[in-house]
């Protein structure tokens, strides 16, 4: 039976080249962006449950959520991580007006 090892790293290879290594620069942005992302769902899921602030106050904050998300799987953490400060500070602000 030949010997399928090079065949599996040609392949490999090829798939590599083809990805690129943006996928790995990407995948490191998901993870920075993660725990933001995280933070700041937390926020909005619980001004939503306890009607704290205005409901578009709360849909406003959900769709800059997504531009966030947006901005992280396209690789601009940087993008990403300003609207996700922004979105921390501006609903606890609002939330320790009233």
């Amino acid at each position: 039976m030949p010997d399928r090892r090079p065949l599996g790293v040609g392949f490999a290879l090829l798939l590599l080249s083809f990805l690129g290594l943006s996928g790995i620069a990407r995948a490191g942005s998901a993870e920075a962006c993660a725990s933001r992302d995280l933070v700041v769902f937390g926020l909005i899921e619980r001004h939503g449950e306890d009607q704290s602030l205005p409901a578009e106050i709360v849909a406003d904050a959900s769709m800059k959520l997504l531009n966030a998300r947006i901005a992280c799987r396209d690789g601009r953490e940087a993008d990403a991580i300003a609207i996700y400060a922004d979105l921390d500070a501006r609903l606890g602000t609002m939330a320790n007006r009233r």
